[in-house]
């Protein structure tokens, strides 16, 4: 009896083992983009005459391989259907609701975007130090556990004129510009 039981848990931890590690930093990350179309609103003129598609973006080299695509094949945003653009340089960009800026993006690149992003209804989510408080949206941070923490930048988000539930400001880490008070 004890080695049956013994025997099932050691299937249920080697599956469960399997499965984290099938689960790597950037799959959780495509789940956290689509997550936040869940709790994040975009005003009404985020959508041009015409348009009807959310559009997730992905400047610099896709570090998401299918993930998003696959979640964008099955799923809607805001009732909408899920448009994946990517983009290798700013010069390439076209606007979308949200632009993921990949971490080995140049820092004067990400200020760019910064800049062209800026006052715009455009959720700017990044995974480098320090972007939040340089203006992004919001900014994923690996832990050294392995776990993903999120900093939601508020003035960003007001200057967006984006909404965020209650809930998921429970989960994040509040930042602010640098400078700001």
């Amino acid at each position: 009896m004890c080695f049956a039981l013994l025997a099932i848990l050691l299937v249920f931890f080697t599956a469960n083992l399997g499965f984290a590690e099938a689960l790597d930093e950037h799959t959780l990350k495509a789940a956290y983009l689509y997550n936040f179309t869940r709790y994040i609103s975009w005003p009404d003129d985020a959508w041009p005459a015409g348009e009807q598609d959310f559009v997730i973006g992905v400047i610099g080299d896709n570090p998401f391989s299918e993930t998003l695509d696959q979640i964008a094949e099955k799923r809607l945003a805001q009732k909408r259907r899920i448009v994946i653009r990517y983009f290798d340089t700013l010069a390439d960009y076209k606007p979308c609701h949200i632009l993921f800026v990949v971490a080995t993006t140049p820092s004067e690149v990400r200020a760019a975007i910064l800049r062209q992003t800026r006052n715009q209804p455009v959720l700017v989510v990044g995974e480098s130090a320090d972007f939040a408080e340089a203006g992004a949206t919001v900014n994923f941070v690996l832990m050294t556990d392995g776990s993903i923490r999120i900093e939601i930048n508020i003035d960003a988000m007001n200057r967006g004129r984006m909404q965020t539930n209650a809930q998921l400001l429970k989960l994040a880490t509040i930042v602010r510009d640098r400078g700001a008070e």
